[in-house]
Parts: structure tokens; C-alpha cells; sequence
């Protein structure tokens, strides 16, 4: 930080001296050339100069001025316009070190709470012997760490292999049968949630399995940690005009229309890492853009009514 701090006052620095010599230099052209022109009128009112030669270095004169102001002119425009992008630039450098700053507090504190948890609940099943709806709900919990556990490092790995560029297998695939696969296994992991489906129109498409479950499987995650007080979850799966579109709503939270602009960005995640309750690292939903991308899709989130999130998926469909 140090470091950033001694960058931004020698780049400040530098500007300013930018500046002042652009003035500087400026002025003291003006000056010179206001001198030649002053000397020559002194030679023309002593009678030392014909009216047409003193015309030509009037003219001359006046060349010049407007060339300096051209100039100075062009040079200040440059200069406004190199440090505007210096400054954006290293706006950017700044935001982009601070998300991964964010990036790595929360991969430290996801990595070690899920195991700190499973950890714990074994312990517990050693020690004790414990009434089975106790046993039941520990051993819940301890499910869900383990998924979550499981799709952070799925996740990390994706992300990593995308970045090196790597090759999607596309395969013509039943959807309704991939999306029933996955929320089955939700089911099991999350049983407090109500996971609803409209699923009654067969749809084809050409999609990468692994890739298909890793972009379903971060937006019920994202559904479900910004739930709130509400359980309910709806998964609908429909085709419009050659197109399979996925549907994933929740009545939590819902995300303001500055954040929706924002959340499909690497690392992107709202609030301060010290401080923020919901858990992530702010891979998931740019996972799921990156992969539908991919797919020849898109991807959008819109408000539900009366609250929450709708993230609406369409990738094209193709016959059986």
C-alpha cells in the first residue's frame, strides 16, 4: 500500500510538472515572439522598413501566434486525455487488487470454515451417542458443508482451467433429465428448501455436462444464500423460438439494479470481506456468464414479483 501511495504522488508530481512546462513554454514563446515583432515595428516607425516588408512580418507575426496557441493547444488536449487514461488505468489496477484482495480473505475463511464444521460434527459423533433427530440434523449440516466444500474447489479449478483456455465438449443432452439430476442432489443437501419445477416440455440441447452442472448448480447456491426468510425456489424449463430457456427464481433478497450491472465480474462481491455474512468468493455467478457464453447463450437477472431473483438462461435448442 505504501508502495501504491509513493506511485500516485511521483505520477502526481509529474503531471503537475507537465503542466506548468506546457504554461511555461507557452508563454515565454508568446513572449519572445512578441519581442521579434516589437523590434521590427521599432525598425518600421524609424523609417527602416518599407509598408510591405513590415506587412509580411506582421503577417508573420500573427502565423505564429496562432501556431503557438494550435500547439499548445493540441499538446494540452494530449496531455488531459494521457493522464485521463492514466488515471482510469490505474483506477482499474486499484479495483482489480482489491478484488482479489477480497478474493483471497474469502477463499481463506471458505476453505477453513467448512472443514473447521465437519471437523467438528465427527467429533462429535465420536464422543457422544446422540438422539437420532440430533444425528439427523448434524449429519445435514454436515452434507451441506461438504457440498459447499466441493463446489468452492469446483469452482476454483474451473475458473483456473478457463483461464488457460479450456475446450468444452458439447454433447446433444436431454435438459429436463440434467436439471432434474441436479436438483435432486439439491434436494438431498438442502432439505429445508422448497425446490419446485416446471419441467413438462421435453427440450434438446448441445451442452457440455460438466459445465451445465457447475453454471445450474452456483445459481441455486446463489438462490438459496440470498434466500432470506423465504424456502421456495422455482426451476422452469421452457422453448422460445429454437431456444431453451432456464429459469431459476427466488423470493429472497433480490439484487439492486447497480449491482446487476456488476455481478457476472470476476470476484465481484458486495460489501466489505471483513464484515460481509454471506458466504462465497465471488466465482460462482462469473463461472456461470463465462459457461453460458460458451454455450452460445446469455444470461440475465431481473426482479421478481413481489421480491427476489430471476436468472434467466437461453441457449439454443436443437431437435432430438
Amino acid at each position: 500500500m505504501q508502495n501504491k501511495s509513493r506511485t500516485k504522488y511521483i505520477a502526481i508530481l509529474v503531471i503537475s510538472y507537465m503542466l506548468i512546462a506546457l504554461v511555461w513554454w507557452s508563454v515565454l514563446l508568446f513572449s519572445k515572439n512578441n519581442e521579434a515583432f516589437n523590434s521590427q515595428t521599432l525598425r518600421f516607425n524609424e523609417g527602416n522598413l518599407t509598408s510591405e516588408a513590415y506587412a509580411q512580418i506582421e503577417e508573420k507575426h500573427a502565423r505564429q501566434k496562432y501556431m503557438i496557441i494550435g500547439e499548445g493547444l493540441v499538446f494540452g488536449i494530449m496531455l488531459i486525455i494521457g493522464i485521463r487514461l492514466i488515471v482510469k488505468s490505474y483506477s482499474r489496477e486499484l479495483a482489480v487488487a482489491q478484488k482479489e484482495n477480497n478474493f483471497l480473505l474469502s477463499i481463506t475463511h471458505e476453505l477453513k470454515s467448512p472443514i473447521a464444521a465437519i471437523q467438528l460434527i465427527l467429533d462429535t459423533f465420536k464422543k457422544r451417542e446422540l438422539p437420532k433427530e440430533t444425528f439427523d440434523t448434524l449429519n445435514t449440516n454436515a452434507l451441506e458443508e461438504t457440498d459447499r466444500l466441493n463446489t468452492l474447489v469446483g469452482n476454483l479449478l474451473y475458473a483456473n482451467k478457463l483461464s488457460y483456455g479450456t475446450s468444452f465438449h458439447f454433447e446433444q443432452r436431454d435438459l429436463v433429465q440434467l436439471l432434474k439430476n441436479i436438483l435432486l442432489h439439491f434436494e438431498k443437501i438442502h432439505p429445508q428448501f422448497d425446490i419446485q419445477t416446471d419441467l413438462r416440455q421435453s427440450v434438446y440441447g448441445k451442452v457440455d455436462d460438466d459445465a451445465f452442472k457447475i453454471m445450474i448448480s452456483n445459481i441455486l447456491e446463489n438462490a438459496i444464500k440470498y434466500s432470506g426468510e423465504s424456502k421456495e425456489i422455482m426451476c422452469r424449463l421452457s422453448l422460445e423460438n429454437d431456444k431453451a430457456v432456464i429459469s431459476i427464481e427466488d423470493r429472497g433478497i433480490g439484487i439492486s439494479d447497480q449491482e446487476k450491472k456488476t455481478i457476472f465480474e470476476k470476484f465481484y462481491r458486495i460489501g466489505n470481506e471483513d464484515t460481509r455474512e454471506t458466504k462465497g468468493t465471488g466465482l460462482g455467478l462469473y463461472l456461470c456468464k463465462e459457461i453460458v457464453t460458451a454455450h452460445k447463450g446469455d444470461i440475465v437477472v431481473k426482479n421478481n414479483n413481489p421480491k427476489g431473483s430471476i436468472f434467466r438462461i437461453t441457449i439454443p435448442a436443437y431437435d432430438k
